[in-house]
């Protein structure tokens, strides 16, 4: 089967303890990689961030943002998982066409230039 590039966000209760907290995002890790799927980048840590809007009386979620690739199927049974988790408030899973991705690349290409750049630029200003 083909497999397909997705991202997916994760917003945690933010009452979790630190030790929950780190079992918490380390589980959807682990969860993807026993299906057999990829995992491209993940955010190291969750972030705490205030929400648009409350859900289930939360104003504040912390999040986290997993890339993957893998086959389609996996995303109905990931939903699964995560709509079964009393600490995840929200999650959303959406899917990088290969034009998203060549796009991502370019900008991440045009942000590495400018920062090397302005590195040099600082560099240059230092000696003079």
């Amino acid at each position: 089967m083909e497999k397909r590039h997705y991202e997916t966000t994760l917003v945690f209760t933010p009452i979790l303890s630190a030790r929950e907290r780190e079992k918490a995002a380390q589980r959807y890790v682990n969860y993807l990689k026993e299906k057999g799927v990829a995992i491209v980048k993940k955010d190291e840590k969750l972030y705490e961030r205030r929400l648009a809007y409350p859900i289930g009386k939360q104003h504040t979620g912390l999040y986290q943002a997993i890339e993957f690739t893998g086959a389609p199927t996996i995303i109905k049974d990931f939903s699964q998982q995560c709509n079964q988790d009393e600490s995840v408030l929200y999650h959303i899973t959406v899917h990088h066409d290969k034009r998203a991705l060549q796009h991502r690349e370019r900008l991440q290409k045009k942000a590495e230039l400018l920062k090397k750049e302005n590195h040099e630029q600082k560099n240059e200003q230092g000696e003079s």
